[in-house]
């Protein structure tokens, strides 16, 4: 009896074991998803690497970035994924790995990082002590690499250069700069920042850019500024062709006027065939550099025809042309014999004059035989020149 007692217990266990979940058997309708962990860390030399982004794919898309100490991981279930490290500028050993996570969490997923050479950017701004940008200043590179550029439209500059220790110093004709050059160490990233004031030393800068929609040919623009004051040429830039910014520095204060010129026979002349363009309006420097002088070059056409004089008295016959809109003027002689001219014009309306300069003052003076070009006396025609030369504006003078 008691056997039977005790066999009926133990089946009793066993019912209540199995209908529980334990060793007999399990319950699909309360099971959990396994996750495990990958883990590992990127170096860089003997040190951890912060800041890498680790990309997983595969079984799981994620991403992530490795802490101070260059460690990374990523939480997964059973399958098969890839790691791969992403830094610009640096390679890396291996590019990724492969990881098969089956019941068990995978670690040491590690990954040494490795600087490119020569791919850093050293780089900064030129600015004007009273504010602004300077453009056009020639910064000089020595160091582990030399070379030399040019600070663009916003004071820019760039060099791209390898690890290494340099020097930059900063040179403009008529400036001082603070401090006068500034040592840079570049060690495994690009190094910015590296800025310098600009003090004019009593003299000042005019800049802008030039526009040539219709490059006539590959020779330099040349831009001038005119001192309308002292009455001469107060210095003179190139840039390339077809256009771009420049600076005319050097300028004590005054008047300018700033004009250029695509000299195609480098003779100092304006001719047809040619480009040419002008600022609308005198440009004053006073105690400041001045900014945004920005126009463009036009082709240069011919203005064709013949000055008959009818009261001839000594001296050269003086021919101009002239847009009050554009402030843009041109002039010329008349052949001595055949009373024959042409001027070299940019687009544009023109009245067009003409006198026997007896005094050689290169003005007309009571007296001299003048006349201006008219189609229905006595007010003077306008003459528009439009992509083309322009001929026959003949006129007489009395």
């Amino acid at each position: 009896m008691k056997k039977i007692f005790f066999a009926l217990i133990a089946m009793s266990a066993l019912f209540v074991l199995y209908a529980c979940g334990g060793s007999g058997g399990s319950s699909s309708s309360g099971s959990v998803l396994r996750t495990y962990t990958i883990s590992g860390m990127v170096m860089s030399g003997p040190s951890g690497f912060p800041g890498v982004t680790v990309n997983l794919t595969g079984g799981k898309t994620a991403s992530t970035t490795t802490d101070a100490s260059g460690n990374y991981s990523f939480t997964v279930a059973n399958g098969s994924y890839t790691v791969t490290p992403v830094k610009t500028k640096y390679t890396f050993t291996s590019t990724s790995r492969t990881v098969t996570i089956n019941n068990a969490d995978s670690m040491g997923n590690d990954f040494d990082a490795t600087a490119v050479s020569g791919t850093y950017t050293l780089s900064g701004t030129v600015s004007l002590s009273g504010g602004g940008s300077l453009q056009g200043v020639t910064i000089t590179l020595s160091g582990n690499n030399s070379g030399t550029a040019a600070t663009d439209v916003s004071g820019i500059y760039s060099f791209t250069v390898a690890n290494g220790s340099y020097t930059v110093t900063p040179i403009l004709p008529g400036y001082s700069f603070s401090p006068t050059s500034i040592t840079v160490t570049v060690a495994d990233t690009d190094s910015t920042g590296n800025n310098l004031t600009a003090s004019s030393n009593g003299s000042f800068s005019i800049s802008g850019t030039i526009t040539n929609a219709n490059p006539a040919g590959s020779s330099d623009i040349s831009v001038c500024a005119y001192d309308i004051v002292m009455q001469g040429n107060a210095g003179c830039t190139t840039i390339s062709s077809g256009g771009g910014a420049y600076t005319l520095t050097g300028l004590p204060g005054g008047d300018y006027r700033i004009d250029a010129t695509q000299d195609l026979n480098s003779n100092g002349m304006m001719e047809i065939g040619e480009t040419y363009g002008k600022y609308a309006s005198l440009v004053t420097v006073s105690n400041s550099d001045v900014l945004g002088i920005d126009f463009a070059v036009t082709p240069v056409y011919g203005m064709y025809g013949t000055i008959t004089n009818n009261n001839p008295a000594t001296g050269p016959i003086v021919v101009c042309a002239y847009d009050a809109t554009t402030l843009f003027g041109n002039c010329t002689w008349a052949d001595g014999g055949t009373g024959m001219y042409v001027i070299p014009v940019i687009d544009g309306n023109y009245t067009i004059s003409a006198w026997q300069d007896a005094n050689s003052n290169f003005q007309p003076d009571s007296g001299e035989p003048y006349g201006d070009y008219t189609t229905s006396p006595p007010t003077p025609a306008v003459v528009t020149v439009s992509g083309s030369n322009v001929v026959g504006i003949d006129i007489t003078i009395q």
